[in-house]
């Protein structure tokens, strides 16, 4: 697809279309992760001044772009005016705008096959053969972490799991009784966090609430930084059929973990096809550009994401680990001080909700130990409603959850 042997011609046109026409913005972002796709050092200071100015919701054009190399001093760094000025002298209209980024992406692929392939010749001789392949798994790992806003949606990607393995917008309902009595469903610009230790289900109960909700003709814009969109699919598989999975607009994206990231693509996504809810798997697992210690960095992205849904006025349900206190108590019940790494993530949240299953607990000490399923979740927090402790159930072998009935349990037998 490169058609520009310089890198330079590409960056430059793709920046230009990004000032020319904001519009084409969140069609780029889709495209380009960060600055440091970029390969001149004046082209990665010229997309962090824009993409921060995008992402603070502030007016683009070249004038203003200029006043604010201008007043950061960064203008003579990038060449001055009259390299800005040439720069969008060059580029007649924005029209090709995502060919210009496709363009830059594959240069910065094409850096990034050169530097693994140079990291993999370095690994040879050192060590012995089980340390050096385990050295080659990790570059190329990291490889294909490093492959852009990696996007994948239900309706194009079930068919390649299962060959592999085979204005404002209505409350939300979860699909589950008890939980949307209590909460009432997901508002818009709301901040509902879902918390548990590892193993409990939070992952699974995340996907089913999204899966219910897009049998409704919602769009549902998923992160997940812990499993990858064929792990995803092939959960939702096992309660739910290929068809079905085909008719939801679920969308997983599965690369950065960069809080700023996150919110460039979903305010992308948002404008140029609609999104009714966003799930993030999970915070603890995100990262932020502070040089503060965790517990601030964590406080910021919780805040980030809370500004985020009330900007785009959609619902984010994230979810969140608790700290190990819980393994200790008796009852194994969760409080809000649990809420791993950030007392901010309490403030910030309109809803908190934790999650508890004591027959986990059970099977810690016994594998054989009999299972029920019954699962506790504890509304925390509610902004809007009551708190309090309803029930689901959950069965193991399909990694689904169900309202506290006869009939759902009869359903999968």
């Amino acid at each position: 697809m490169i058609r520009f042997k310089d890198p330079r011609v590409s960056e430059a046109a793709c920046l230009a279309s990004m000032i020319i026409s904001p519009a084409i913005i969140p069609s780029i972002l889709e495209t380009i992760v960060d600055e440091s796709d970029f390969f001149y050092p004046e082209h990665q200071t010229l997309f962090f001044v824009i993409f921060k100015k995008f992402i603070s919701g502030d007016a683009i054009d070249g004038a203003l772009v200029r006043e604010e190399l201008n007043r950061t001093g960064e203008l003579e760094a990038i060449g001055g005016f009259d390299y800005l000025k040439r720069m969008l002298e060059s580029v007649p209209s924005a029209a090709n705008g995502v060919y210009y980024a496709k363009s830059v992406r594959q240069h910065r692929q094409q850096r990034d096959i050169i530097a693994a392939s140079e990291a993999i010749h370095g690994i040879s001789g050192n060590g012995s053969i089980d340390e050096q392949i385990d050295e080659i798994q990790k570059i190329v790992n990291n490889l294909n972490q490093q492959q852009g806003n990696d996007s994948h949606n239900f309706r194009d990607s079930v068919d390649n799991v299962i060959a592999a393995n085979k204005l404002e917008k209505p409350c939300l309902k979860t699909g589950f009784r008890d939980l949307d009595y209590y909460i009432g469903g997901f508002r818009t610009g709301e901040f509902i966090v879902l918390a548990a230790r590892p193993g409990i289900g939070k992952s699974a109960l995340a996907l089913q609430v999204a899966i219910n909700i897009a049998k409704h003709d919602k769009k549902i814009l998923f992160f997940s930084f812990e499993m990858s969109h064929s792990s995803i699919i092939e959960r939702a598989l096992l309660s739910n059929s290929s068809s079905d999975l085909k008719t939801l607009d679920v969308t997983i994206n599965e690369t950065s973990n960069k809080i700023d990231q996150l919110i460039a693509f979903t305010k992308g996504r948002k404008k140029l096809s609609g999104i009714d809810l966003v799930v993030v798997d999970y915070l603890q697992l995100m990262s932020d550009s502070t040089k503060e210690n965790r517990c601030q960095e964590i406080s910021n992205i919780s805040r980030k994401l809370k500004l985020l849904a009330m900007q785009e006025s959609i619902p984010i349900l994230a979810l969140s680990q608790l700290n190990r206190q819980v393994e200790n108590r008796p009852n194994h019940r969760p409080f809000l001080a649990d809420l791993r790494e950030s007392g901010s993530i309490e403030q910030d949240a309109d809803v908190v909700c934790l999650l508890t299953r004591e027959d986990f607990y059970r099977q810690q000490l016994d594998p054989k130990a009999e299972t029920d399923g019954r699962t506790e979740v504890i509304i925390a927090k509610n902004r809007n409603g009551k708190t309090g402790i309803l029930e689901l159930i959950f069965l193991g072998d399909r990694v689904i959850f169900g309202d506290k009935n006869n009939n759902f349990i009869d359903s999968f037998k």
